[in-house]
């Protein structure tokens, strides 16, 4: 077997150009470094570099194991580290910004804050512009294109949002043909009160005058399944609606764009450790949770 510690005094003598200097980085004696070096030529049978009194000088062979040692005892080192910090107890407070209503999310909330229970969940809904200094929040959950360049935006999952309506509705006022025409009808808007609204249906970007707008997804499938018009939802609010009939699709034929999810955070290397396990812990178990989950946003 490979011996661990001669390798890596091996590599602290290429980055240091000499047997001195790497004794000095890691308080050993110089004749220790350099017999653990020849040891090291022994057990692989190669002769890694060539020295003078003056330098150091890798061999062809000595280039090649130093690349590749460098990379496996940085992965080991990184993963070492991994696993005395999980081992260690989680402690602290995490800032999350998420949409109003995104239930999807909320059994993930509650599945880290079991399997971390000296952390402090503290949690706002919103779907504004992102500050994460002026808001203090440490990482948020964002639907569709992240554009400021300086945020980190890793995507997780998806959505799909339909036209849906209940079939008494449809049977009273009938349903449009073409998207335009949902001009005609009353919409039911998730979304700001101060921005206008636009649904991608198909290939068409409509501009809507919403009958009903609010940012609560609940308050939206309540409007539509209370029969006050047409909702353009989420999975999580119209699957089981479609399945047992209280809901009917409308303009089926138009399929409507896939939205992105994503993780949003400042920068890597800011973060905590609470955070980055939140990370982690997040795209781990959303993998498990197909069933509960996925099945109100979607797979990646």
């Amino acid at each position: 077997m490979l011996d661990y510690n001669a390798a890596k005094i091996f590599i602290h003598v290429v980055k240091h150009g000499s047997f001195s200097g790497a004794a000095k980085e890691l308080s050993t004696p110089v004749s220790t470094v350099s017999r653990k070096v020849s040891e090291l030529e022994e057990q692989l049978n190669v002769r890694l570099m060539e020295r003078t009194t003056r330098q150091l000088r890798l061999t062809d062979s000595g280039n090649d194991f130093y690349e590749y040692a460098t990379r496996s005892i940085d992965e080991l080192e990184t993963g070492l580290l991994h696993i005395l910090e999980k081992q260690e107890t989680l402690k602290g407070s995490l800032r999350i910004e998420l949409p109003p209503s995104f239930e999807p999310w909320w059994p993930i909330l509650k599945q880290f804050q079991n399997a971390h229970p000296n952390v402090k969940l503290k949690i706002h809904h919103s779907t504004s512009h992102l500050d994460f200094i002026a808001d203090g929040i440490d990482i948020a959950v964002r639907f569709g294109e992240i554009k400021n360049e300086s945020l980190i935006a890793r995507k997780v999952a998806f959505s799909q949002r339909r036209l849906v309506a209940t079939p008494d509705f449809v049977a009273k006022f009938g349903q449009p043909n073409t998207p335009s025409e949902l001009a005609h009808f009353n919409c039911l808007a998730i979304g700001d009160i101060h921005t206008d609204v636009e649904w991608q249906v198909g290939e068409e970007l409509i501009k809507i005058d919403p009958y009903t707008i609010s940012n609560d997804f609940r308050l939206i499938k309540f409007m539509t399944i209370s029969g006050e018009g047409i909702g353009y939802l989420p999975p999580g609010y119209y699957l089981d609606e479609l399945e047992n009939g209280t809901l009917v699709q409308v303009l089926e034929d138009f399929p409507i764009p896939m939205t992105d999810i994503s993780i949003v955070y400042p920068s890597r290397k800011q973060l905590s450790r609470v955070t980055r396990t939140f990370i982690d812990f997040c795209i781990d178990n959303l993998k498990d949770n197909e069933k509960s989950l996925w099945q109100c946003i979607g797979m990646p």
